[in-house]
């Protein structure tokens, strides 16, 4: 039997045993047979069959199953004997603990037997709770079909509400209710759904995984409409002032998801789950498909959606199905073309991002263009707004390049693409445009103080304090005035102006820098940039210093997972050094001078063999320099 620290299957430290997948069951053949290694993914492929146990195991331990129990009779030896048995089952967990933990909810839908913390809630919360949503689930994915619903701690620490399980038990930002509501939602659709739709978890995963964050969107947008994402600590002085405190609970979801692809991390959803990188099987794809399946939902119709998931989870409940069947099923079933959904969004990482390249107004109607900055033809929402409210809505279908088109005017004083940021856009910044003015597409600039998420009705600019010090220009107080924000952004600068006590001069730094990030190339990043400062380097004599470069970065576009990455750097460091006239302090060498600087690199870091190394070439009007760094590191087993 394994250790449980690999898995948290096997058994642990006390004698506690925790299984899954722990009987031997034929692959899955639907004329093709499918089976895959165990890659601790969770996901056998298994069919569903009718299941008859008899454990016997010592009186000491308790049983704990999903399956329903037929008997338990004593057999000496202190030993008991438990007959079990369940019908079209696919998911088995067995559990042999010592101290039972686990407690029985009866609900008015079906039994929740469950281990997860109840955040020290009374016995009355928990099962108003469960009950709750029990009849959230039967009301939105249909009745369950077995007696017993299984939870375990085990099941939320494989897939935990992400922010709430991060934090230490002295923060609470949210209620004990709420978080204890959330853990049991999240982990009674991820089993519902494992029991009931038999898809090819290794394949198309994103279905179930869609799904399930689809009705944790809606769940919340029903029962919490104005939670915010940082609970009750939105609300305390100093954090209140931040836009993150402004941000809704559900907006979470195209957030984590954002920090994969502004990062060009990001993967296609229906790539298999074993191909994906560790933070997009965990956490990006499975945020990708429920916003996914929600910005399908504002674009086609919302009840129509939300009717088609419904049915295609009752007409195949138990049944074997896939995702070209749920894509067959919302085709047919909708009024709107949706191809795009499927081809674009679920069969490619493409980018989203539109802007509104120019406007021609007459007396009753505007003429818009539109750009669609990527390759695909994903649809947008307009609206038009008039004093920060919506005048009207519409939705543009998707096009290539520039698309055209005319709109009353009514009393509109600005345009805004995707206001309701249903679409999850990799750059909102470019989304909006005023009807009057020279400056049509200045949004109202505002001072940050700290990084912040960026909020994409202002043009931002974040400053906080800096202090600088040398022996010339002694303590220098200043202002860092910066850009970056909690997301990655192509465009990028700094400005840091300072004043020197000691030598009552403005001193500081700057620099600006440009990201060229592609999808599908071995070249996958490229950075312009250029960086200076300004200090004293002796008494009333100063150095102005400049550095233009540029870096190059490469890997596999093939296989995001491997760690095989190489760079090549070049840059061209300038000082200027103030000349002392009185021959007070001497110089070595020049007062100006440069040095041409290239690196190339290559690194593996993997934990058990790691290698990195690069090659360095400097080029100076008087010295030329080669040099070369390798670090190796294998790990042994002793």
């Amino acid at each position: 039997m394994p250790d449980d620290k690999f898995t948290r299957y096997g058994v642990d430290d006390y004698g506690n045993y925790f299984l899954r997948y722990w009987y031997i069951t034929p692959a899955f053949f639907d004329g093709t047979w499918h089976y895959y290694s165990n890659k601790d993914l969770d996901d056998a492929f298994v069919p569903k069959a009718d299941i008859s146990l008899q454990v016997t195991y010592p009186k000491t331990y308790t049983l704990i199953s999903e399956l329903d129990e037929q008997q338990t009779i004593e057999i000496g030896n202190n030993n008991v004997r438990t007959s079990l048995k369940g019908i079209d089952r696919v998911n088995t967990k067995l559990f042999l603990n010592k101290v039972n933990l686990f407690k029985l909810v009866e609900t008015d839908y079906f039994t929740i037997q469950s281990n997860i913390d109840e955040e020290g809630l009374k016995p009355i919360e928990v099962a108003l709770i469960s009950d709750k949503v029990a009849a959230f689930i039967t009301k939105n994915l249909g009745k369950y079909p077995h007696k017993k619903i299984l939870l375990t701690k085990i099941d939320y620490k494989k897939d935990p509400i992400y922010g709430l399980n991060l934090l230490p038990d002295f923060v609470r930002p949210f209620s004990d209710h709420f978080q204890y509501e959330l853990k049991l939602l999240k982990t009674t659709l991820r089993n519902y759904l494992e029991n009931t739709l038999l898809i090819n978890p290794r394949e198309d995963q994103w279905v179930l995984d869609g799904i399930q964050t689809y009705y944790l969107i809606k769940y919340v947008e029903d029962n919490y409409p104005d939670m915010k994402i940082l609970g009750n600590l939105a609300d305390v002085w100093g954090v209140r002032a931040f836009h993150a405190a402004d941000l809704k609970f559900n907006d979470q979801y195209g957030f984590l998801y954002m920090h994969m692809a502004r990062s060009n991390l990001d993967q296609p959803l229906n790539m298999p789950k074993d191909s994906l990188l560790k933070f997009n099987k965990n956490i990006a794809n499975k945020y990708k498909a429920g916003v996914g399946l929600n910005y399908l939902d504002a674009y086609a119709n919302g009840a129509e959606i939300k009717t088609i998931i419904h049915q295609f989870l009752i007409d195949n409940k138990l049944k074997n199905t896939s995702a070209a069947a749920f894509e067959n099923a919302v085709k047919t079933q909708t009024n709107k073309n949706v191809d795009w959904f499927f081809k674009d969004y679920v069969g490619s990482s493409k980018k989203i991002d539109f802007k509104i390249k120019k406007i021609e107004q007459t007396e009753d109607s505007l003429k818009v263009t539109l750009k669609n900055k990527n390759d695909h033809k994903m649809p947008v929402s307009l609206f038009a707004m008039k004093d920060d409210t919506v005048v009207s809505k519409q939705w543009v279908e998707g096009f290539k390049d520039l698309k055209t088109i005319t709109i009353p005017r009514d009393s509109a004083d600005k345009l805004v693409l995707n206001y309701d940021s249903k679409i999850p856009e990799i750059n909102l910044r470019n989304n909006w445009k005023s009807l009057g003015g020279f400056f049509s597409n200045n949004k109202p600039l505002q001072f940050r103080l700290f990084k912040d998420i960026e909020d994409p009705n202002y043009s931002q600019v974040f400053f906080m304090p800096e202090f600088d010090y040398n022996f010339y220009d002694g303590l220098s107080p200043g202002l860092k005035l910066y850009n970056k924000t909690l997301l990655s952004k192509n465009f990028l600068y700094r400005v840091s102006p300072k004043y020197a006590i000691k030598s009552k001069q403005i001193v500081g730094s700057a620099s600006v820098s440009y990201a060229d990030r592609r999808d599908g190339v071995s070249n996958y990043y490229t950075k312009y940039g250029i960086s200076g400062s300004y200090y004293n380097y002796a008494p009333n004599l100063s150095y102005t210093s400049y550095t233009p470069y540029i870096d190059f970065r490469f890997r596999n576009p093939n296989d995001l997972r491997d760690n095989r990455k190489s760079y090549l750097n070049f840059r061209y460091v300038n000082i200027d050094r103030e000349v002392d006239l009185t021959g007070e302090f001497e110089t070595d060498g020049e007062p100006k001078y440069s040095v041409f600087n290239a690196r190339y690199g290559q690194s593996d870091p993997n934990l058990k063999k790691f290698s990195s190394w690069f090659t360095d070439l400097q080029l100076a009007k008087q010295f030329g320099k080669i040099s070369r760094h390798t670090r190796i590191k294998n790990t042994y087993r002793k």
